[in-house]
């Protein structure tokens, strides 16, 4: 055939009087000529063959761009399917001979040129390069099919010892992930094999050298795999003889039958029992035919073993009730002979449904065909009575469950996640079912309330007792705060320990009481203030009273008493002392008065009434008294907050003079923000703080600070003194 093809022929030589000799060579030849071109350079040879579809390429390795085997090496990047001539001087023959080693066809010298050896080196190299592409397509067939079948081909050659096997069956079997070898040595065959199973290779050295000359053979043994197990593996293989007889090559294939032993096994295992179990057991061929039943498929279907023998089990078991679900399905595993485990209703000889549970194993021969099924058939009747005496129990609980009005809620003790819910608890959040599920107890929470979740969690495990009833804010989907009242137990929930927890939603009744609350302190309020300002009025009217008319009085009986101690020619000590005493009383009653009657209180006059108090205080020179106003803004405040200070100095210094045996008073009045703070500290004798306390003054000082939202605060003991701190918000 390549006689009759023309060809294009490259020739690539830069010696131009052996380019012409070629040439003429060439259409001397018996080669038909379609093209011959002579190139001078490899870079425009390769420009060429981008170009032209060549056939065959005649090199000179000695080129002006490139020189020795590189020149070769550069061309086969982009010839690598060409056959390809080396041209070569004697002296550079091991140049020739590495490039065919890297895959030139041939070479020759040029001293040898002449048309019928130049014909034959060139048909030779085209036809080799047709033969090993014609190779190279076989062997990619065949790696192809030795990559979707599950046996491994192997070659072994006895003389060498090597074993050719295809890589992809090798890593399959021996579970060998990393070798990407073809070969394999004989000796690590022979180690693989169990030492259980040494007398397989003893039968296979009979086969080989034995007198009786086989060509095939097959056994079965155990083989090492990488991870640490051995496989079962069947092989066989043919014996390829020289004229002596004496065996040079085995060609064979090697299959894993792990699985299937490991089913031969499992039955070795229920025959054992099977004439003894309490379960009924049954047998039948590759078409469903009964071969076999034990003496329980009697007890516990009703019928004799002569009764079945031959029929398929749906002939005589099946009835009304026998789901086709499960029929289709064992009917599915049969066809493509898998193993089934399913549950039917079947029933005995005389008509009685019976829950059968029926496991079916197939088991196959050692040319992997089914031999028949192996079923095991279990009466689990009373289970199923029982399950669906349990399903609808547990449907009366789900209806009471997701119907409760309360939400329930139940989440994981140990990592909050949150386990089931009813309907009651996705109407109150706003989640769905699987919203909540991804959920843990903390989401519905407030992150400072987290803590709290914890410790409840650490108490319940510990003491396992129910929560009492607490009210706590939970958030909703759309982060709204609800006021939840819980009631907590402990369960098992499939398995876990969990927190059942019972809330109801009284966001509407805490709202309505927090109201209620409002307008009640409001009334209050009013109240107080009401009572305040009668009180301040009473005061008023008093000091008035006593400032204006008692004093008139007073001053006019010491008027009269003046006149009569000069009309008198000897002075009564008892006059003298009358006179001092109704000075006394008029000196007190200014004093009450001004007590009774506060000043004005705007702008500075606070501070000059604060001044008053304690000028009053530390005139007996018993008292020191210490005053901080420095962070104080005395614009910062209403009037009647200023008259409540004055009242609540008034009051607590006239506890300290009657009560504290005190030498110090500290008095201090700033503000904190948005907020007014009074200290009334003293060094008197304290007292105990956690008993109830009957005065009236501590009663009036609370009442004054409420009309201002203040807190009140008393901190004392017995022996150290005693600070009332007063906030007003």
């Amino acid at each position: 055939m390549l006689k009759n093809s023309k060809l294009n022929i490259l020739i690539i030589e830069n010696d131009q009087a052996d380019q012409q000799l070629l040439i003429e060579l060439l259409h001397a030849s018996e080669i038909k000529i379609k093209t011959i071109f002579a190139i001078n350079s490899l870079g425009k040879a390769i420009n060429l063959i981008k170009e032209e579809e060549i056939d065959v390429i005649l090199l000179n390795l000695s080129l002006p761009d490139m020189e020795g085997i590189n020149s070769f090496k550069t061309l086969r990047k982009h010839t690598e399917k060409i056959p390809t001539i080396i041209l070569s001087d004697a002296k550079n023959t091991h140049t020739a001979v590495d490039a065919i080693k890297l895959g030139a066809q041939d070479y020759i010298l040029k001293e040898d040129f002449e048309k019928k050896l130049l014909t034959k080196i060139i048909l030779y190299s085209i036809e080799k390069v047709s033969i090993l592409d014609a190779l190279y397509k076989s062997n990619e067939r065949y790696n192809f099919i030795s990559k979707v079948t599950n046996d491994m081909v192997w070659d072994w050659n006895l003389l060498t010892g090597q074993v050719y096997r295809n890589k992809e069956g090798w890593k399959k079997i021996y579970k060998d992930e990393d070798n990407e070898s073809d070969f394999t040595p004989q000796e690590e065959w022979y180690e693989r094999v169990h030492p259980d199973d040494g007398h397989v290779l003893k039968a296979l050295h009979e086969n080989l050298y034995g007198p009786d000359m086989q060509k095939n053979f097959k056994f079965q043994l155990r083989a090492l795999r990488n991870d640490g197990k051995y496989a079962y593996v069947d092989v066989k293989g043919y014996i390829i003889r020289d004229n002596e007889g004496t065996p040079v090559r085995i060609i064979g294939a090697t299959v894993d039958i792990t699985e299937q032993k490991k089913a031969e096994e499992e039955l070795k295992k229920l025959s054992l029992i099977a004439k003894e179990t309490v379960n009924a057991v049954i047998i039948t061929d590759p078409d469903e035919k009964i071969q076999w039943v034990n003496e329980a498929f009697t007890r516990l279907t009703g019928f004799e073993f002569d009764e079945v023998i031959g029929k398929t089990p749906g002939d005589f078991l099946r009835g009304a009730e026998t789901d086709d679900a499960a029929r289709n399905y064992m009917n599915e595993c049969i066809i493509k002979k898998l193993p089934f485990e399913c549950t039917v209703v079947n029933y005995t000889k005389t008509g009685v449904k019976r829950w059968i549970k029926i496991q079916g194993q197939p088991i196959f021969d050692n040319t992997n065909k089914l031999e028949y099924y192996f079923a095991i058939e279990t009466d689990v009747t009373e289970i199923k009575q029982a399950e669906q005496i349990l399903k609808t129990s547990e449907e009366k609980y789900r209806y009471l469950f997701n119907n409760n009005p309360a939400c329930i809620v139940i989440w994981d003790i140990d990592n909050y996640n949150i386990l089931e819910v009813n309907d009651t608890a996705m109407y109150q959040y706003g989640y769905t079912k699987e919203e909540f599920l991804k959920l843990t107890i903390l989401d519905l929470r407030l992150p400072e309330e987290y803590h709290k979740i914890k410790q409840f969690a650490e108490n319940i495990k510990k003491n396992n007792k129910p929560k009492k009833v607490e009210t706590r804010r939970h958030i909703n989907k759309n982060k709204e705060e609800m006021y939840m009242s819980i009631t907590s137990h402990i369960i098992s929930y499939k398995g876990k320990a969990a927190v059942l927890a019972l809330a109801n939603n009284i966001t509407e009744k805490i709202l309505l009481e927090a109201k209620l609350e409002e307008e009640r302190l409001r009334k209050q309020h009013e109240i107080t203030e009401a009572v305040i300002i009668a009180q301040e009025r009473e005061r008023h009217k008093i000091g008035s009273e006593l400032h204006d008319n008692v004093n008139q009085i007073l001053a006019g009986s010491r008027l009269y008493i003046s006149i009569l101690k000069k009309e008198l020619v000897k002075k009564h000590p008892l006059l003298e002392e009358t006179d001092k005493l109704i000075y006394a009383s008029i000196q007190e009653i200014r004093n009450l008065s001004h007590s009774l009657v506060p000043p004005i209180l705007n702008d500075s006059e606070l501070i000059e009434a604060l001044d008053n108090i304690i000028d009053m205080t530390t005139k007996s020179g018993e008292l020191i008294v210490k005053k901080d106003l420095k962070g104080f803004d005395k614009n910062s405040i209403s009037d009647k907050l200023k008259l409540s200070i004055y009242r609540i100095v008034q009051e607590q210094f006239n506890n300290i003079i009657k009560h504290a045996n005190a030498k110090t008073i500290q008095l201090k009045l700033r503000n904190k923000g948005k907020k007014v703070l009074l200290s009334i500290k003293d060094n008197g004798i304290g007292f105990d703080t956690s008993k109830r306390s009957s005065g009236v003054g501590l009663m009036n000082i609370r009442t004054r600070a409420s009309l201002f939202k203040g807190e009140v605060e008393i901190i004392s003991s017995p022996g150290n003194g005693c600070e009332l701190v007063v906030s007003f918000m």
